[in-house]
């Protein structure tokens, strides 16, 4: 421990050294914010169980206190979610606590800020303040009525029963608190965020996990939501099933209630959830109540999510990944190599047959247009076999790039290489027909005027040398024969 102590003070010199006091002091202590952070993972875990035990207890009371069976049970169970409340709600306290210790110790705050100056007390307050939302003992006989204008009733829920449905939004934190469980909520993740100036928040946790395992994550919404939701309707729709046993009931609406399918079977509810989250709904189950039908809406909403989420599950999941990738460009390039052998093949073969009629005078009407045809498939097998590239590479890229660049060029050279050809047999015909002049001149001027011709010759000689790279290979001497232009020609 003393050796420890020891490496620290001499790393914590080294760094005044060379960075100074005030950069060291900005420093984070890696120690100190793992243990802050483990201390505020270690709250929200027991926050999780307490939600998770009130939960599960509230449940089993609704089931009590619907069915009118063991008062007693129910009282019970309605002490123990008050008691969990109570110690939820320090709990609660102490994780925002220990969040801006944390915060303070990755000198994201500073070293004076809490919980109060920063801002967190609103969400703590808020957050609070849902926790006090719980069925209590003292509200185990008090009921609200509300009408039911479908079948044109009065129905009643106990108070609990409205307690216990808002208590389902407990799921929200729950959720929260299994993301920041992952791998994906440490102080090592933190810090490299920190780096690339981005916050490891549940946001964050939510894309990494939708990028890396999409399906997982969709199956896991999907069945969480269909549970909450359809206990939700379940709820608010079951009310209408204790009209049955009222006497005083009409006897037709009373025919309608049974006919209709009861939300008192769990199956139902759900069912109805489970058609209602795609946005199918056949309309075969449906809620009646205006708060039923609340909840239905937020299935909808939620299933648009939802859906969206399996989209991208289904993108990622078929999409090729990179030894994929470059296996199939392989075989792409294959393909397309054995395409431009055939169309080369077929080219061949139709030339050396036209070559072979034409050499023995075998008459035949020669199709231009299956010439044709065969060249361009050659050249468009050809071109698809050089687009074939690799985008994932970005060497590979620009090889092509330039590769179609070079084509262009060459074809571009071709062009100019033509018309200089032309450009030639113009000027060689044109002094051809000079020097015929020039030879007829010759024999009846003077030598004076032989003179002016030899410096105008001159001239023109040294002209065409001031272009030696355009018209290199060209004669412009005045001794050229037939054969030399029609060969140029």
């Amino acid at each position: 421990m003393e050796k420890n102590i020891e490496l620290t003070g001499i790393k914590k010199q080294i760094n005044e050294l060379f960075l100074g006091q005030e950069k060291v002091e900005k420093l984070e202590n890696a120690q100190e914010s793992k243990f802050y952070f483990e201390k505020y993972r270690c709250l929200e875990l027991i926050r999780f169980n307490l939600m998770l035990i009130a939960q599960g207890v509230a449940v089993l009371q609704y089931e009590l206190e619907f069915s009118d069976k063991d008062e007693e049970f129910s009282k019970q169970f309605l002490y123990i979610i008050f008691v969990t409340s109570i110690l939820l709600i320090f709990m609660t306290y102490y994780s925002y606590v220990a969040f801006t210790q944390y915060r303070v110790s990755t000198k994201e705050y500073g070293d004076n800020c809490n919980v109060i100056n920063t801002g967190e007390w609103k969400y703590m307050i808020l957050e609070m303040a849902g926790y006090m939302i719980i069925p209590l003992p003292w509200f185990i006989d008090k009921k609200i009525y509300f009408n039911v204008d479908f079948y044109n009733v009065e129905c009643f829920h106990y108070l609990n029963e409205i307690m216990t449905l808002v208590m389902l939004l407990r799921i929200i934190i729950m959720l929260k608190i299994i993301l920041h469980t992952t791998e994906w909520s440490s102080d090592r993740v933190n810090r490299v965020c920190q780096m690339y100036a981005c916050k490891m928040d549940t946001l964050f946790i939510m894309k990494v996990l939708t990028k890396k395992h999409p399906m997982k994550c969709f199956w896991f919404i999907y069945l969480i939501s269909l549970f909450v939701f359809s206990y939700g309707t379940r709820i608010c729709e079951r009310p209408i099933y204790r009209l049955i046993s009222d006497p005083n009931l009409n006897g037709d609406i009373k025919k309608n209630i049974e006919d209709a399918k009861s939300f008192n079977n769990f199956s139902v509810p759900m069912w109805c959830i489970l058609i209602t989250i795609p946005s199918v709904g056949y309309g075969d189950v449906f809620p009646v109540t205006y708060h039923g039908r609340f909840v239905v809406t937020l299935a909808i909403f939620s299933g648009t999510f939802m859906l969206s989420v399996l989209v991208n599950s289904l993108t990622n999941v078929l999409s090729l990944q990179n030894l994929e990738q470059k296996s199939m460009i392989i075989l792409s390039k294959l393909n397309a190599k054995e395409s431009v052998k055939k169309s080369a093949i077929k080219f061949i073969q139709i030339l050396l047959k036209l070559n072979h009629k034409l050499r023995y005078n075998i008459p035949q009407q020669i199709d231009s247009h299956k010439i044709l045809q065969i060249q361009n498939e050659f050249k468009k097998n050809r071109r698809h076999y050089k687009s074939i590239a690799d985008l994932s590479n970005t060497k590979d890229q620009l090889l092509k790039q330039c590769a179609f660049m070079q084509d262009e060029f060459k074809k571009n050279n071709l062009y100019t290489d033509i018309q200089l050809l032309s450009t030639q047999s113009i000027l060689n015909s044109l002094q051809q027909k000079e020097n015929i002049v020039d030879s007829i001149q010759y024999i009846n001027l003077p030598n004076i005027h032989k003179d002016n011709h030899k410096k105008s010759a001159n001239n023109v000689q040294f002209e065409s040398n001031q272009f030696p790279v355009l018209f290199q290979g060209f004669n412009f001497n005045n001794n050229i024969n037939q054969k030399s232009l029609k060969i140029q020609r």
